[in-house]
């Protein structure tokens, strides 16, 4: 016999009488294991104890004051869980600003950049198009320091032109 076995006829002696054939195969396990002869008297006589005391009075309403207790901890926790919650995120409010912050700071700069570089290409598409127009009519740069030195020619002023104009 296992010590499971003895262990349910132990918790059956609590609730109610052992059958015969259970007093028999309580008394196998006990020849088997004299150790536990001394733990089955004190439960024996501790149940014999229990036996004798009173009921306890229990009031006309008590599954009502049951119930009520129930719903009232039922709503103490909930209140609990919902202050819980409120206070953490409250407490976190400087986290979701700073992140709503740096995504928007994030996309400003993103925009700058691709304007920038927009920019740029369109400028050099543009230097693209005056160096393609200046490379078919580049005939004039050999004689570029003649045409430069004549701006510099100071011409006396033509004194007929300048009375005629008058």
């Amino acid at each position: 016999m296992e010590s499971s076995v003895y262990q349910n006829l132990k918790e059956r002696s609590w609730q109610r009488k052992l059958t015969p054939q259970e007093e028999a195969e309580l008394n196998a396990f006990l020849a088997a294991h004299p150790e536990a002869e001394i733990d089955w008297t004190e439960e024996t006589a501790l149940t014999e104890c229990l036996d004798q005391l009173p009921d306890a009075p229990v009031s006309s309403n008590f599954t009502a004051q049951v119930l009520q207790a129930i719903e009232l901890d039922e709503k103490r926790i909930s209140r609990v869980q919902k202050r819980g919650w409120t206070a953490w995120r409250a407490g976190f409010k400087w986290v979701f600003r700073s992140a709503i912050a740096g995504s928007v700071a994030c996309v400003a700069l993103l925009i700058s950049y691709q304007h920038q570089l927009s920019q740029r290409f369109e400028m050099a598409q543009n230097l693209g198009h005056v160096v393609s127009a200046t490379n078919s009519k580049m005939e004039w740069l050999p004689d570029f320091e003649a045409i430069n030195r004549m701006s510099r020619v100071q011409s006396p002023a033509d004194e007929e032109l300048l009375a005629a104009l008058k």
